[in-house]
């Protein structure tokens, strides 16, 4: 039995989800600029603020939708045990 998403879970979930992308798509054009701008500036020091924030960006995104699904697969695993023990035969 499938039971069915509740819109507010989908838009929970959604805002949830949308946070981490945003963190990983801005934490991409950082590394991406701190590495091109590598060539043209010659300093490493004064690149290595974008790529060490891009970095931190994309870890803090992917760490954030891990927590975010690792949540919604446990709340799902639960639910699903307690309709199988309400559907048990007595």
């Amino acid at each position: 039995m499938v039971m069915p998403l509740v819109k507010g879970r989908i838009l929970l979930y959604t805002a949830l989800l949308t946070l981490p992308m945003a963190m990983a798509v801005t934490g991409f054009i950082f590394l991406v600029v701190g590495i091109k701008t590598v060539g043209a500036a010659g300093d490493m020091q004064t690149v290595l603020a974008p790529v060490l924030g891009g970095s931190a960006l994309l870890l803090i995104a992917v760490a954030t939708a891990v927590v975010v699904i690792r949540n919604e697969r446990k709340q799902y695993r639960e639910m699903m045990a307690g309709v199988a023990r309400d559907e048990e035969p007595e």
